[in-house]
């Protein structure tokens, strides 16, 4: 009952977040250089300079002539209608771009996300059952060297070794599963370091706690012990930071993808911010904005039901 109502509660604080999101998307139209009117016009008649009467029609068009209370209400009554404008450059909807690009990302994310699940969780826990020796020195170490290296700078790394030099995957693109492996990879080596520390803390602080040394007593074996009861305490910080890092590489992996060239959400907004596609740039910090907000909250939906700790709360 009290996982229910915490569920309820923190689905919930989604109407103010998503608020919050749909206020600053909004405002980062004021914050683009220039008339948003005269832009659009600029690449509609492909002139430098579109005639006066023009822009102030465009911009009557668009409500940019009402009040900012007012244009903000129209906008999210457009934008909860699914209608964000259409692109300058393409003419496409903004929605259609935007859902073109949200496929790559969320498949791009996920696939690292596993990656850095399936290295950093028992590197995490191997370094924490073994504290100390030489299994946990490597750990730290390896650990540490990747947390010094830029995610563009593996990204080279691996495209001259497997591309250039093993010829195993072709250096870009997007349509097979191989073209995949590098960009997941690079995003996946580095997030796992500091995943793999924040498993490693975490697993002591639960192989030091009250239950341990209980379960221990009973005689339990060491593999019962830290699968069942030890790694199930230690990994919900681990999940909550993973689940932060999933909705960070939705839209903020934009060098990866760029450079492996993957039509992701984050090279489409670097691109339409080159090119000066304001409402591209609106939908993309949209739907950025609440893919994060949506990841987080599930990662907390599934912390519940995950810690055991959360349901001893409740009965205290």
């Amino acid at each position: 009952m009290f996982i229910f109502k915490s569920a309820i509660l923190r689905v919930a604080t989604l109407i103010p977040v998503l608020f919050g999101v749909s206020v600053a998307t909004f405002l980062s139209l004021a914050m683009f250089p220039g008339d948003p009117a005269e832009i659009a016009l600029v690449h509609l008649m492909e002139t430098e300079s579109p005639p006066q009467e023009a822009i102030m029609q465009m911009r009557d068009e668009l409500g940019y002539n009402s009040s900012i209370t007012v244009q903000y209400i129209c906008w999210l009554t457009r934008a909860l209608k699914g209608d964000l404008g259409y692109s300058i450059q393409s003419g496409q909807a903004v929605t259609t771009e935007v859902a073109q690009a949200i496929i790559p990302s969320l498949l791009l994310a996920s696939t690292a996300i596993l990656l850095t699940a399936l290295i950093a969780i028992p590197l995490g826990t191997a370094a924490a059952v073994h504290a100390g020796k030489t299994i946990d020195k490597i750990a730290l170490g390896i650990s540490l060297v990747l947390s010094s290296i830029p995610d563009f700078f593996l990204a080279v790394i691996f495209i001259f070794i497997f591309s250039l030099h093993l010829h195993l995957v072709p250096v870009a693109g997007y349509g097979n599963w191989y073209n995949l492996i590098l960009p997941a990879a690079s995003l996946a080596l580095i997030n796992s370091s500091i995943t793999a520390r924040l498993m490693r803390t975490s697993m002591l602080q639960s192989l030091r706690g009250k239950y341990i040394l209980t379960a221990r007593a009973k005689g339990l074996s060491e593999t019962v012990i830290i699968g069942r009861h030890a790694l199930k305490n230690a990994f919900p910080p681990v999940l909550h930071y993973m689940g932060a890092q999933a909705g960070h590489m939705v839209g903020g992996a934009v060098v990866v993808e760029s450079i492996f060239l993957w039509p992701g959400l984050g090279r489409l907004l670097v691109e339409s911010v080159r090119s000066r596609d304001i409402f591209v740039v609106q939908g993309c910090i949209l739907t950025i904005g609440t893919a994060y907000v949506l990841i987080i909250i599930i990662t907390d939906l599934l912390n519940l039901l995950l810690d055991p700790r959360v349901e001893g709360t409740a009965n205290v």
